[in-house]
């Protein structure tokens, strides 16, 4: 694999695979995998420390794995960071590639509480839910809302039955991607009713195993020909809203960069003003409401 400078879009360092050295997409689901292990056993290890964690630091910590791992393996996952500081860590847009082009998960994320549910996902920003934001998203780019869930199970029994009842192993459940819209109908309610009836917060059992799957699964199940079909003629007659995305389109059309050694991500200053020598400007961020993905992760089928 080597490493070569690019000036395009404004000097980036940007990483090319030699053509004896190409990246592997099939063993992109077996990476994901593993790292659905590595947050089990993250959030395992922080809470028996008493450590604070969060999904800000499993999100920033994906991120940078995600990275440093997709080149040691040569695997195809391309990653881009917004621009714009206003940002929200916990939102992510992930693009897989099939054969008819890219697909759009918007994407949420939410780690398990102690008692085993997701209390935030109730939350409100300027007196707008966080789903509902994540919900006109998704429909506004053509693309399939969900919540990320980072997890780990305490209970042993649990753990066990989870197994039983599933094809995966429980530590495959420690990131899953559950559709936002079954959320919303489930465990929300009408506006109308608000005022009688709160809304209910979803425990880890109502969604694993079930409408929750591990993300490497999706993966895998979205670049199977079988499911890739049916959406293509749903598109077509118009009772799906999906959209596939060439890559000029995710890498040219959006305000996102791709991430390097020398980025943010890396708590390095970024190559341009290390080399101009400028002092770092702090700036007021005004923070906007709603669903604002920070990084665009894409999983390629090739480099």
């Amino acid at each position: 694999m080597a490493l070569r400078y690019s000036r395009h879009r404004g000097r980036q360092l940007q990483t090319k695979f030699d053509n004896n050295d190409s990246p592997d997409s099939n063993s992109t689901p077996d990476f994901l995998r593993r790292y659905g292990h590595r947050i089990w056993d993250r959030i395992y290890y922080s809470r028996i420390r008493s450590q604070k964690i969060s999904e800000t630091t499993i999100t920033e910590n994906l991120i940078f794995d995600f990275w440093q791992q997709a080149h040691i393996e040569r695997l195809p996952i391309w990653i881009y960071e917004a621009k714009e500081e206003y940002r929200n860590g916990n939102d992510l847009e992930i693009f897989v590639e099939t054969k008819m082009g890219y697909l759009f998960l918007a994407c949420q994320a939410k780690i398990i509480s102690t008692a085993g549910n997701y209390p935030k996902i109730t939350h409100r920003t300027a007196g707008q839910y966080q789903i509902d934001s994540l919900l006109a998203y998704a429909e506004k780019m053509g693309g399939y809302p969900n919540y990320l869930f980072y997890n780990h199970l305490p209970d042993f029994r649990m753990r066990r039955e989870l197994q039983d009842g599933s094809q995966f192993e429980a530590n495959d459940y420690g990131l899953t991607c559950c559709p936002a819209k079954y959320i919303k109908a489930n465990y929300f309610q009408k506006e109308a009713s608000l005022r009688k009836r709160r809304n209910s917060i979803p425990k880890f059992e109502q969604l694993h195993p079930g409408e929750a799957i591990p993300l490497f699964s999706l993966i895998q199940v979205l670049r199977m020909g079988s499911i890739i079909e049916p959406i293509k003629k749903g598109i077509e007659d118009k009772s799906i809203s999906l959209k596939f995305y060439s890559r000029k389109e995710l890498i040219d059309r959006y305000p996102y960069e791709n991430i390097t050694p020398l980025m943010k991500v890396s708590g390095i200053p970024n190559l341009t003003d290390l080399e101009s020598g400028e002092p770092q400007i702090k700036r007021k961020i005004k923070k906007k409401e709603g669903y604002n993905p920070k990084y665009r992760i894409l999983f390629a089928l090739d480099g």
